[in-house]
């Protein structure tokens, strides 16, 4: 028991590996028994966790939640308030060039295996070219399947995989390369989906300069600015920081922000907020608020708890996902087993077995 006085803090984690609701499930049922921990929140699209925990060493501090979350394969670490984790968050994200090479390569050889057969029908060269194509694209779901296994969870990955090599021993080349290359591609596009979204709901994006000018000409980092510094603002750029127009007069689009299509003709006392852009003019801007604290910035605040809050039909489904594929493999093993054993047509049930797979897999829905 330690003598250090218990309290409460949040601690905001980055996790690399975390893509869906699966990741989500795994870290919750991972931290919701650790003594300490009262909260956790999880933000899917910015890859993040927020937890509110105890973190006096015989509770769950930072290093041991870490610990724990690391052992499920997820790349947990430790992220700067600011978001300053070595720039992740600051650059936009783009795909994985490797990723579209692999997609591309595995639909060659697919589309070649599918002329062939056109041609010369089931020939052992288009055989060929589904094993090959086969063989490419499972590799990575064979990756996925093992760490889920690590995670003793059993999700879509290992559902795929069982598919994969019901088809290939019933003979089914065809089937089992359409499976793999379909399930490529549709993880490729969840991966596109996700990274633009990343990059939509990122207000921390290159594009924002991280330096303002002074009015006196001096150029200094945005994390540097106090309550009364006066900054200049020209034709075009972004307003960095909430303030009173103190010298100067202009136009400002304030459309990010309000929703406000017409521009806002600024002068000498007007207010301006962070986030909005001078289209004409030139106003020098005294600061009434730290760059913490301004507009954007809370903007940003808000938007992120939104992305880690879930209605209702979300958490539905999210809690049917975590069924949907045990139920699967046991409706399929009692399909084979039963209907086998009863009327002694193995390989006939065998291969409607592989039917209900290759149907509950995400592809095919």
């Amino acid at each position: 028991q330690s003598s250090t006085p218990h309290s409460e803090q949040i601690t905001r984690f980055r996790v690399a590996n975390l893509c869906c609701a699966g990741e989500e499930r795994i870290i919750r049922t991972s931290l919701e028994n650790v003594i300490g921990v009262e909260s956790i929140a999880v933000n899917v699209i910015g890859r993040y966790i927020v937890v509110k925990h105890c973190a006096v060493e015989c509770c769950a501090p930072s290093d041991k939640i870490i610990g724990i979350l690391n052992s499920k394969h997820l790349g947990v670490s430790i992220q700067d308030v600011t978001g300053n984790d070595g720039g992740l968050e600051n650059s936009e994200e783009t795909l994985d060039k490797l990723l579209q090479l692999h997609a591309t390569v595995l639909w060659i050889f697919f589309i070649a295996g599918l002329v062939c057969s056109f041609l010369s029908g089931q020939s052992t060269l288009s055989m060929a070219f589904y094993l090959v194509s086969v063989i490419i694209g499972v590799i990575p779901i064979l990756k996925s399947s093992v760490i889920s296994l690590l995670r003793n969870t059993i999700d879509i990955n290992i559902l795929v995989v069982l598919a994969v090599i019901g088809a290939l021993a019933s003979g089914e080349y065809f089937d089992s390369s359409l499976v793999v290359s379909l399930f490529i591609s549709a993880e490729l596009l969840e991966s596109l989906i996700m990274i633009r979204v990343r990059n939509a709901v990122n207000l921390n994006s290159p594009k924002l300069s991280k330096n303002a000018t002074l009015a006196n000409g001096q150029l200094v980092p945005l994390t540097d600015l106090k309550i009364g510094d006066v900054i200049a603002i020209r034709a075009g750029e972004i307003i960095l920081a909430d303030g009173m127009v103190v010298k100067g007069e202009g136009v400002v689009d304030e459309s990010s922000l309000t929703g406000e299509s017409l521009p806002i003709s600024k002068a000498v006392n007007s207010s301006v907020m962070s986030g909005t852009i001078l289209q004409n003019g030139y106003i020098e801007v005294k600061l009434d608020a730290e760059t913490a604290n301004s507009t954007l910035q809370r903007l940003n605040a808000a938007m992120l708890d939104v992305q880690a809050d879930k209605g209702r039909y979300a958490k539905l489904a999210d809690a049917f996902a975590a069924y949907w594929t045990p139920l699967v493999i046991v409706m399929t093993a009692t399909l084979v087993l039963v209907g086998g054993g009863v009327s002694g047509m193995w390989m006939d049930f065998v291969h409607r077995g592989l039917v209900l797979l290759v149907l509950a897999c995400p592809c095919a829905i």
